[in-house]
C-alpha cells in the first residue's frame, strides 16, 4: 500500500493515459471472451447449416473481432511504454533532485554509477509493477462478475453457492495469514 501511496501522485498526473489504457485492455478482454464463443457458435452452424454465405459471415466477423484485437494490444502497448517513459523519468526527476541535495560526504563515500542505476532501474520496475497490477485487478475482478452472472444464468443455486463462500475464505485467510506467513 505504501508504493501505491508513493506512485499515485504520479499517476494521477497521467490520468488520461491510463484511462485510454483501461479502456483498449476492457476492449481485448472482451474480444477475447467473444472470440471462443463465435468459434463455438460458427462449429455449431457449420454442422447445422452447410451454405457459404454462413461460413463467409463468420469468417468476416472472427476475422474483424480478431484484427480490432491484435490492433488495440498494439496500441495498448505503446501507450504502456508512453505511460511508464513519462511516470519514470517524473521518479527519477525526483529521486536525483533528492540525492542532490542531500548529505555530500554520504554522497562521495557511494559509488554514483552504482547509485544512478538503482535508481533508474527501481523507479522503472515500480512503475511497471504498478501499471500491471492496476489493470491485471479490474481485469481480474471484471472476469469475476462476468463468470458470476453466467453461473448465475446457468444454475442460480451454485452461483449462490460461489457468492457466499468468497466471505467465508477471505475470513479463513485473514484468520490463518499470520500463521502461514
Amino acid at each position: 500500500m505504501k508504493l501505491f501511496n508513493y506512485i499515485k501522485r504520479y499517476l494521477f498526473k497521467e490520468t488520461k493515459n491510463i484511462i485510454f489504457y483501461l479502456l483498449l485492455s476492457f476492449i481485448i478482454w472482451l474480444s477475447n471472451l467473444i472470440i471462443p464463443l463465435l468459434v463455438g457458435r460458427f462449429i455449431d452452424g457449420i454442422l447445422v447449416t452447410k451454405s457459404y454465405g454462413y461460413i463467409y459471415n463468420f469468417t468476416i466477423i472472427t476475422l474483424m473481432m480478431t484484427l480490432i484485437s491484435v490492433i488495440c494490444g498494439y496500441i495498448l502497448n505503446l501507450i504502456k511504454t508512453n505511460i511508464t517513459l513519462k511516470i519514470s523519468k517524473n521518479i527519477k526527476l525526483n529521486v536525483s533532485n533528492h540525492i542532490w541535495h542531500s548529505n555530500e560526504s554520504k554522497l562521495n563515500s557511494i559509488n554514483r554509477a552504482y547509485l544512478s542505476q538503482r535508481v533508474v532501474n527501481d523507479s522503472d520496475s515500480i512503475v511497471i509493477y504498478t501499471i500491471n497490477n492496476i489493470s491485471e485487478m479490474i481485469i481480474n475482478l471484471l472476469t469475476f462478475i462476468f463468470i458470476q452472472i453466467v453461473v448465475i444464468k446457468m444454475n442460480f443455486n451454485i452461483g449462490l453457492f460461489l457468492i457466499l463462500t468468497i466471505p467465508i475464505y477471505s475470513l479463513i485467510y485473514i484468520k490463518f495469514k499470520k500463521d502461514i506467513f
